[in-house]
């Protein structure tokens, strides 16, 4: 009796392919995903098994089959990317199970360990954990795919779980790094493998606690998930890749060269393994196999072999490992491996695709995505969104390209083979398949699509792209939930996100929540030791998002919450700078009862700030900076201004093309320019900031706020009003960072608590 485990997930044409090739005998499967596999005839040809049936005749009575089983017996086949076209079967042998999880020398399994099922069960890092626990007396925690998804709810899921032992992908470990640093200092051994680590995010983990032990494993499928491990806590500051390690215990491995022999210290060859934890080979593939588990060289077995792996990898002068990458295109995209050739033959499968090449783009796991290159018949008027609905039909999610160009030919070198060089930038996905657009309308669906875009790492979207048509997968849909909480202030379930994938759709149910009346005052990162910065972003269209990526740039140890400017989805907008202050304050205040505060605002933003700096002053509270970012003062601002009595507000000019905004942004732009003439400031005895642009240099030193206050400094940041706060975030978040250090190291000197 042989385990074929499949993921429900995957398209109906893939699980049939793979029952085929198995030729399994049953499906076994419960609830929901029994009444929609029967649906399918591909499928319901053999009998399913449904565990949690009522009904006396749902499960078909047979005798149990007779066991027989032993070390050498296949226990599980698990199917992975092919480079023919099709999945292949990893045959593994249950003395490849007992091996990995049993008497090991990289983690401690026992009676007292919690092991969290996190990963899909089709995923050979199942294995790890189904086994992990089951075979050494532990317990097995299953945690929903939503709540891993969510970086705060499975921090609190591993907490809540007194989760001991945990085996996660990269692109997830980094994903928890980015968002929730901290999540595993509760644990006491956390993995994570699957694609070459970053130093970066190691560092992050290691920096907010850490698990007890922080190991890199290495392994191919074929190895029986793990083959090598590394204790990060041994990583050096300076280092630029995180190493794969030593062998478990009752694994080999060797580095060699094309010849087959061992390679000095330092030298780059190919890592081959061997030993107990070799699969069986590929399930029905004697010539696949006899090509990558070939003779062991060093080792007087007949029968004994080792894998080719076809990793690159060289040996430090310490012995340990450092893995280079592929020497084919195999890919690794989220842990999941990936042969592109298996990607362009469903491609080509497409009716009117003549011609298909599909790379990997990106150089670190956050960042990697395939994209397609297609040649269409003569006439054919398929568009990319045509092709991803034929490629969801055959291919897994993590299958599908990011990216899909419909090309008019394929570039060829000198020799008559395909240039993959010199195929077309994917820059700008509004030159994809020459598809019409539609752009943002309003505020709201403007600030998703920044957000779309930064996480998408693609500009130009349109309200009707689907997210999961142009790149996004399920580790990005819990971070453009998170945003969206963050910046707007309102939760989204991320089922929604497999209903509604548009930006259309979604503002629809964001404006059917009630966004507009969302806290004025929102928490971007609520954690740190230094004093909170209260940021007043003065843009009606992306000032939430660019607060977002200001928060995340200005680091962990940094909370920084963002503060609306009136008119975000509110019906009245104050008369004055004073009474914006005053609203703003006492939103500010329940999210912060006492100081002291730093605070800060960009563009109009700004000058609320320093209005509120001054009524917190005046109530007794201490305010140690007010950073003033790129805002003129407002005896400067009516010197640039014309007057407004021959203005219309349709004509007003703005910070955003017309087209992206509508005309109540307009109206609310209006409002604030009559504010902000009749404001002014009283003598402010505090510290202000002020950042310039290059636009704005032309102007007086301080922009005018000398004359508010004489504890002014002024610096100059890069770009221009827009770019400065966009483009060139990161260096104005150092400047801003560096300020509210010092700020924090003089409040400390002087004693107060």
């Amino acid at each position: 009796c042989v385990c074929v485990p499949l993921d429900p997930a995957h398209p109906v044409e893939r699980l049939a392919t793979v029952l085929r090739d198995a030729d399994a005998a049953a499906v076994v499967t419960a609830g929901a995903v029994a009444r929609a596999l029967g649906a399918w005839p591909a499928i319901n040809t053999r009998p399913i098994i449904v565990l949690d049936a009522t009904e006396p005749d749902a499960v078909e009575s047979r005798p149990d089959p007779p066991l027989a089983l032993h070390g050498d017996g296949l226990a599980q086949i698990i199917y992975t990317s092919g480079s023919t076209g099709s999945p292949k079967g990893v045959a593994i042998a249950h003395r490849a199970i007992a091996r990995l999880v049993c008497g090991t020398n990289y983690a401690q399994l026992g009676i007292d360990d919690v092991v969290a099922h996190v990963s899909n069960p089709a995923f050979d890092a199942a294995t790890f954990e189904i086994f992990g626990a089951l075979l050494n007396g532990g317990r097995l925690v299953v945690i929903p795919r939503e709540t891993v998804l969510s970086p705060r709810a499975f921090a609190a899921a591993l907490e809540r779980n007194e989760i001991t032992t945990l085996l996660v992908t990269t692109a997830l470990f980094n994903q928890m790094a980015r968002e929730a640093p901290s999540a595993f200092r509760f644990c006491r051994e956390v993995l994570f493998g699957g694609e070459a680590g970053e130093p970066r995010w190691v560092k992050a983990v290691l920096e907010a606690g850490g698990p007890r032990r922080l190991l890199n494993a290495y392994g191919p499928t074929e190895a029986t998930t793990i083959a090598t491990w590394y204790d990060v806590r041994a990583l050096d500051a300076d280092a630029l890749t995180v190493p794969i390690g030593r062998p478990i215990a009752n694994t080999e491995v060797y580095i060699l060269d094309r010849h087959g022999e061992p390679v000095p210290i330092g030298v780059p060859g190919e890592i081959f393994i061997g030993g107990p934890g070799l699969a069986a080979g590929y399930f029905r593939r004697p010539e696949l196999t006899a090509e990558r588990f070939v003779p062991h060289p060093f080792d007087g077995d007949a029968g004994a072999r080792l894998y080719r792996t076809g990793d690159r990898a060289r040996y430090r002068p310490d012995g340990v490992i450092e893995f280079l990458g592929r020497f084919d295109r195999q890919v690794k995209i989220r842990g999941h491996r990936i042969e592109p050739d298996e990607v362009e033959a469903a491609l080509l499968r497409v009716p009117d695709v003549r011609e298909a090449v599909v790379l990997a783009q990106g150089n670190t796991s956050d960042t990697r995505k395939l994209t397609a290159y297609l040649v269409l018949a003569p006439g054919a008027q398929l568009t990319p969104v045509d092709v991803y609905r034929e490629l969801r039909r055959s291919l897994p999610g993590y299958m599908v390209p990011a990216r899909i160009f419909i090309v008019a030919a394929m570039p060829l070198t000198p020799n008559g083979k395909i240039d993959r060089h010199a195929l077309p930038d994917p820059g700008d996905i509004a030159e994809q398949g020459g598809n019409r657009r539609v752009h943002p309308r309003d505020p709201l669906e403007h600030m998703l699509a920044l957000i779309w875009e930064d996480l998408l790492g693609i500009s130009g979207i349109g309200i009707q792209d689907n997210f999961f048509d142009i790149g996004g997968h399920s580790l990005l849909a819990a971070q453009l939930v998170d945003a969206i909480e963050r910046i707007c202030g309102q939760s989204v379930p991320l089922t929604t996100l497999y209903t509604d994938s548009t930006i259309e759709q979604l503002a629809q149910v964001l404006r059917r929540g009630a966004l507009e009346r969302s806290a004025p005052v929102v928490a971007l990162n609520a954690t740190g030791t230094r004093p909170p910065f209260f940021f007043l972003h003065g843009d009606f269209t992306g000032g939430g998002f660019y607060t977002w990526q200001l928060a995340r740039a200005l680091g962990p140890d940094q909370p920084v919450y963002a503060v609306h400017p009136h008119g975000l989805g509110e019906s009245e907008v104050p008369e004055s700078i004073e009474a914006m202050a005053a609203d703003r304050i006492r939103a500010l205040q329940m999210a912060r009862p006492n100081g002291p505060y730093f605070l800060g605002g960009h563009c109009n933003g700004a000058l609320v700030a320093v209005e509120m700096a001054q009524q917190l002053t005046r109530a007794g509270h201490e305010v140690l900076i007010v950073v003033v970012l790129d805002a003129m003062a407002p005896w400067q601002t009516k010197r640039v201004w014309p007057p407004i009595a021959t203005e219309e507000p349709d004509s007003t000019p703005l910070t955003e093309p017309a087209e992206t905004i509508d005309a109540s942004a307009g109206n609310v732009f209006m409002q604030y320019r009559r504010a902000i003439r009749k404001y002014a400031p009283a003598r402010y005895t505090g510290r202000i900031v002020v950042l310039r642009s290059e636009n704005t240099r032309d102007f007086r030193r301080s922009l005018g706020w000398s004359m508010v206050s004489e504890a002014v400094e002024t610096y100059d940041i890069p770009g221009d009003h827009h770019t400065s706060i966009t483009r060139h975030i990161a260096v104005t978040a150092a400047r801003i960072a560096a300020c509210l250090e010092e700020a924090s190291r003089r409040y400390a000197l002087s004693g107060a608590s």
